[in-house]
């Protein structure tokens, strides 16, 4: 009897082993998937959003460094010194019109030439990269000619439909 006892008490320290060995190998790979989990930045921000939302916000505020606000404190004599070195001649009123016109028209010629760029490249981009009938959503054989009013694409769009592929 006590050899069975022992075969016995054998018998389930193995079969405790066994469950043990089991349960350690999921348990590893529990521990494995959390931690992996919780060193992955996605899990906070979609557990805790906010609370990401204000460590960023504080992180941007350290980081980015403080205006420095300062006040220069000019005395009178320094100045005066600095007005009496800037030898400052006064324009005389023609001078000024002359300028003004000057400028406006510069003003006038670059605006002007800015549009016609602006169209040229307009044009440019409409003839040659978006197809023929993309509004309509119908696209034209590169044989046939674009119509260029709604009377015209109805016609084209009748004699395709009659097999013809002239108007």
């Amino acid at each position: 009897m006590a050899t069975s006892n022992h075969n016995n008490e054998v018998a389930q320290i193995r079969e405790s082993m066994q469950r043990i060995r089991c349960e350690l190998q999921t348990d590893v790979e529990q521990v494995r998937e959390s931690a992996s989990q919780l060193t992955s930045w996605q899990y906070y921000v979609r557990k805790y959003p906010w609370a990401c939302v204000g460590a960023a916000t504080a992180l941007g505020a350290l980081v980015v460094p403080k205006r420095k606000h300062v006040v220069n404190q000019i005395d009178a004599d320094s100045l005066r010194n600095m007005i009496s070195n800037l030898k400052l001649t006064p324009k005389s009123q023609q001078e000024e019109v002359d300028d003004a016109e000057k400028s406006g028209f510069m003003k006038g010629m670059v605006t002007f030439v800015t549009g016609l760029a602006l169209k040229a490249a307009t044009n440019h981009v409409m003839n040659n990269y978006i197809t023929p009938g993309f509004s309509s959503g119908r696209t034209y054989p590169s044989s046939s000619p674009v119509p260029h009013s709604p009377a015209e694409a109805s016609a084209t769009a009748a004699s395709h439909r009659m097999g013809n592929d002239t108007i």
